[in-house]
């Protein structure tokens, strides 16, 4: 295993959400959230990370700083071709 994502606290979330995920070795990490259609929501990090645990929130914002709906969405960890994904929901 390359990576491990884990499950975001608190969940639900309102208004701000932790997401922790652990990098095995230097990678460039793709950290994503999605809605229940599949549609990109926001880029949490889209770069290189060094071997070890890291921590990012998520304010419940799209690319353009507007408040997400009440609902269902995803994360999504990319590193090279593997894939982990968490669900979320977010209360207004």
């Amino acid at each position: 295993i390359q990576f491990a994502l884990s499950q975001n606290v608190p969940n639900p979330f309102n208004p701000v959400t932790t997401i922790t995920y652990t990098v095995r070795v230097n990678a460039l990490v793709h950290l994503e959230i999605i809605d229940m259609r599949g549609r990109h929501i926001k880029t949490i990090v889209a770069e290189e990370k060094t071997a070890g645990s890291h921590e990012v929130r998520w304010d419940a914002t799209d690319e353009f700083g507007n408040e997400v709906a009440t609902g269902t969405y995803f994360c999504r960890l990319s590193i090279k071709d593997a894939i982990e994904v968490r669900k979320f929901l977010f209360v207004k």
